[in-house]
C-alpha cells in the first residue's frame, strides 16, 4: 500500500480558480445531471470528476456497482460537492458516515491489506472530511 493518500485532483483544479469543479457519481444521478447542466450554462473551463466503480479493475460483482459508488459517498471516500471560482464550497450530499471497511470489504482490489491498513485509511478519510468541511464553512458553503 502506498504511504501517501492520493491527490486530491478537484482542490488542485480548485487551486487554479477555475469558474467550476465539482464530483458525481453513478449513484446520485439526480445530483449528475444537475451538475451537467449546471456546467453547460457555465462560461469557461469546467471540471466534472464522477465516480463510476469498474467491477473487472475493482474485482467485485457488477450487480454491486451501485451499491459500491453509494458506499463511497457515504463512508466519505468521495464526497459530491461543488467549487465555484475556486473558492466557494456546496455540499450536495450529507452523508451518512458509514465505516470505509464497508466500501473496501466488497472489493477484491484491497484483497492485500495487512492490520491496520483499513484504520489508516478511516483515518485519513476523516482528516479529509474535515478538511473540506471546514473549507465549506470559511469559504461561503453551507
Amino acid at each position: 500500500m502506498k504511504s501517501q493518500p492520493k491527490k486530491d485532483i478537484v482542490e488542485i483544479v480548485a487551486a487554479h480558480g477555475v469558474p467550476y469543479a465539482a464530483t458525481a457519481s453513478i449513484a446520485y444521478p439526480e445530483d449528475f445531471v444537475g451538475k451537467v447542466k449546471k456546467a453547460g450554462e457555465i462560461r469557461g473551463f469546467k471540471f466534472l470528476y464522477v465516480l463510476s466503480p469498474c467491477p473487472v479493475g475493482w474485482r467485485f460483482a457488477s450487480e454491486n456497482t451501485v451499491r459500491l459508488a453509494r458506499l463511497a459517498v457515504q463512508s466519505k471516500i468521495f464526497p459530491l460537492y461543488e467549487v465555484e471560482d475556486g473558492d466557494r464550497y456546496i455540499l450536495n450530499v450529507e452523508p451518512e458516515g458509514v465505516p470505509v471497511d464497508e466500501y473496501l470489504e466488497l472489493q477484491g482490489r484491497f484483497s492485500f491489506l495487512r492490520e491496520g491498513d483499513r484504520e489508516r485509511i478511516q483515518a485519513n478519510v476523516d482528516r479529509e472530511w474535515s478538511r473540506l468541511k471546514k473549507k465549506m464553512e470559511a469559504r461561503g458553503g453551507p
